[in-house]
């Protein structure tokens, strides 16, 4: 068997701090999106009694959100990182 997958998802914006510590807690992050590609093979092997799994993925994102924990705050934040891709 063979397969291959795309498929695309989104995280909305916002504003990361429920309490407000500092100035830069107030600045909102933007949209995450992204679109991920997979595929791959299953075969059987030697009359069944073996089997071959191997797959592949590419993960494209645009305006990556991760947590930013900074040395003048109390409270880690939400911001985006940037692009990135994962293999």
């Amino acid at each position: 068997m063979f397969y291959f997958a795309v498929s695309e998802g989104f995280r909305s914006g916002g504003v990361s701090s429920p309490v407000i510590f500092s100035q830069g807690a107030l600045e909102p992050f933007g949209v995450e999106a992204l679109r991920a590609y997979e595929g791959g093979v299953k075969m059987a092997l030697a009359g069944g009694r073996a089997q071959f799994n191997a797959s592949g993925f590419f993960y494209d994102f645009e305006g990556y959100q991760a947590t930013f924990v900074r040395s003048t705050e109390v409270i880690a934040r939400l911001q985006n990182a940037g692009d990135v891709e994962i293999y």
